[in-house]
């Protein structure tokens, strides 16, 4: 039987500042002087968070990301955790979380699925659902009729909605010093009355995106984090513009920050790097995300003018094998 506990939050912090203590140790150890050996001790800190996100992806089975910031410079693993799933066999979730509104009914995707007629589906308010780093909704839903209205939401946080011309629209709200409402539509014709459709709506901290069966179809570069409403509640469909639908298979993951740190003076990274790393439940590169190996560079500043910096290469495999 599997083992669903996964790496908590807590014993990933635990063991990043335990290695952030030991690198910051044996940095400053090092004379500004010796570049490579300054090099080599950053670039074993972005290995050492590659490898903890790919052990916690594959303990938890959701997956997790690993991305370096340019700017700030400094290397940041974040955990995905699954916050919630509803197979609607019956009026309850995963952690016994339960559904309020709609009927369970029998022609599901797979098995039996919610039937909604209009209104909102409340699916509760729980601290697990409040992703400040990023989301993950997808679920599978089969249009009753072409109409446009809400498919879901999470308060204030973001917002699904489909127009009648069967496209998509999101709608999230984006903190940080300027804080302010954003949106990403999609083309029409992508939801049709009677065909089951998996959706998905993503933000992980660095693009919004809209999916329909598994295909990318609306992107949004975007870095800010989400606007705080810890007792927001998770709802399908929408209290005044409701959809006649039958959803099936929700699930929704929550991007949890698990540590963050700078890299030292004199490292910088590379124009040519790739910056983040997407690994699913077995710990691979995700397919949705990744078509060839990460590519990651950290360089150092060239010690006299005019000289070469000296860089380091660190490379994810599709296999999620680090090198």
């Amino acid at each position: 039987m599997r083992n669903d506990r996964g790496m908590t939050l807590l014993e990933l912090l635990v063991v990043m500042a335990i290695i952030a203590a030991v690198t910051g140790v044996a940095v400053g150890l090092i004379k500004r002087r010796d570049k490579g050996l300054l090099l080599e001790t950053n670039a074993r800190l972005v290995r050492a968070s590659l490898r903890l996100a790919r052990n916690a992806a594959v303990n938890s089975g959701v997956g997790s990301l690993v991305r370096l910031d340019r700017e700030d410079l400094a290397v940041e693993a974040a955990i995905v955790e699954q916050a919630g799933v509803w197979h609607f066999e019956d009026d309850r979730g995963s952690r016994g979380m339960r559904v309020d509104g709609g009927t369970i009914d029998e022609g599901g995707k797979l098995g039996r699925c919610l039937e909604v007629t209009g209104g909102e589906v409340d699916l509760g308010s729980y601290p697990w659902f409040d992703a400040v780093y990023g989301f993950r909704l997808g679920f599978w839903m089969q249009l009753a009729e072409s109409e446009a209205g809400s498919l879901a939401s999470r308060g204030g946080v973001f917002r699904l909605s489909l127009d009648r011309e069967g496209g998509l629209e999101a709608e999230l709200g984006l903190g940080g010093a300027q804080p302010d409402r954003v949106r990403v539509s999609t083309g029409p014709h992508l939801i049709a009355p009677g065909r089951w459709t998996h959706v998905a709506l993503l933000y992980d901290g660095v693009a919004i995106r809209i999916e329909v069966d598994h295909v990318l179809r609306a992107e949004r570069r975007e870095s800010r984090p989400l606007v705080r409403e810890p007792k927001a509640h998770l709802a399908l469909g929408g209290a005044g513009d409701g959809i006649k639908a039958r959803w099936d298979e929700v699930r929704y993951d929550a991007i949890l920050e698990a540590e963050r740190e700078v890299f030292s003076v004199g490292i910088d990274v590379a124009e040519d790097s790739d910056l983040l790393v997407h690994l699913d439940g077995q710990g691979r590169l995700d397919p949705r995300f990744h078509h060839r190996p990460v590519r990651l560079v950290l360089m150092t500043d060239a010690v006299e003018e005019g000289a070469e910096p000296e860089t380091e290469v660190i490379i994810v495999e599709l296999s999620g094998a680090i090198r």
